[in-house]
């Protein structure tokens, strides 16, 4: 048994270092860090530090308020065109398409009711027109052109009391 220069621990005859701690038991020099092994690994442990205790975080605002748009504010809606919103609800208002106008210039409520009545008329008239050998047809038209006209009227008059969507 060799007994370690550095501990006083016992060890086997042929080992090169402590079994306890580390050191060289051989008298041959070993690399710069094995002087190291010296010192007990108690002393190598940094003193604990005490811990705050933490605090909640913060709130934080909604994701909308988050959102950062740069220098510059977000660009607003381009004006939308009252004769194309015209010709929307012109055009397919003749073949029972009423309300088309009006989904497109934003008035999407009233549009899709439009929509339904001139389907459900459209319908209800080729009933009866079938029924009535196509005799029907003479009354169907002009209350057709006469819904054309009224859905025509009552778009143009919305389109100018929302100068904000069409404009002056």
């Amino acid at each position: 048994m060799t007994t370690c220069p550095a501990c006083g621990s016992s060890n086997p005859e042929n080992a090169a270092f402590c079994q306890h701690c580390g050191a060289n038991l051989s008298g041959q020099p070993t690399n710069p860090t094995a002087s190291s092994f010296d010192t007990p690994a108690e002393s190598l442990i940094p003193p604990a530090q005490p811990v705050a205790p933490q605090q909640p975080p913060a709130p934080q605002a909604p994701y909308a308020q988050q959102i950062n748009y740069g220098a510059y504010p977000p660009s607003p809606r381009p004006l939308k065109d009252r004769s194309i919103a015209l010709i929307l609800e012109i055009l397919p208002g003749l073949f029972g398409f009423y309300g088309i106008g009006r989904i497109y210039s934003g008035d999407t409520q009233t549009g899709i009711l439009w929509l339904a009545g001139g389907l459900a008329w459209a319908f209800i008239a080729g009933l009866v027109s079938v029924f009535t050998g196509g005799i029907a047809c003479f009354c169907t038209i002009p209350l057709n052109l006469a819904a054309v006209a009224t859905a025509t009227y009552l778009l143009n008059q919305y389109t100018k009391n929302h100068p904000e969507i069409f404009g002056a």
